[in-house]
């Protein structure tokens, strides 16, 4: 079964934001006298908007937007770097239905670190790589998951 998402456009976000917070930087410095109005509204979106298209930004670094689930394994592309995930070396693996109340109650201080819509696969202590690997995965994909890799899940979705 293959995957493959768009990842998220961080640069639509990040470089608008970025300039208009810039101009209300350059603004509050020259002409807060006169229109500090411009200069503190500038300053809040530019900000909020540079913030969210860095998180964007984060959210296409660790996560996998291209795999393919096989028998032997899963082979992923992160990073314009292929990497192959060994069956017999995933440990478990957790997935959150995306739906309005769990990305409430994910955000909302969870300890678990995975956010609805991503299937996180743990890898058993023995293996070099530290961490788990998240992979964007939506609902409809994840029910065409193989049987096997469904075993795996620690929590029934």
């Amino acid at each position: 079964m293959d995957i493959k998402y768009k990842k998220p456009e961080f640069v639509l976000f990040l470089v608008p934001f970025g300039l208009l917070l810039l101009f209300g930087v350059i603004d509050a410095l020259i002409y807060y006298d006169k229109y500090p109005e411009i200069a503190i509204i500038s300053i809040i979106f530019g900000a909020s908007g540079t913030l969210f298209g860095l998180l964007m930004l984060l959210y296409g670094l660790l996560y996998i937007y291209e795999a393919e689930f096989e028998i032997k394994g899963i082979n992923a592309v992160k990073r314009k770097n292929e990497i192959f995930i060994d069956f017999n070396s995933i440990s478990d693996i957790d997935y959150i239905k995306p739906s309005l109340f769990n990305y409430l109650t994910s955000t909302a201080g969870s300890s678990s670190y995975l956010f609805p819509g991503f299937l996180r696969i743990n890898i058993k202590k023995h293996n070099s790589k530290k961490g788990p690997y998240f992979i964007r995965l939506k609902y409809k994909d994840f029910e065409r998951l193989p049987k096997k890799y469904k075993d795996l899940m620690k929590y029934p979705v």
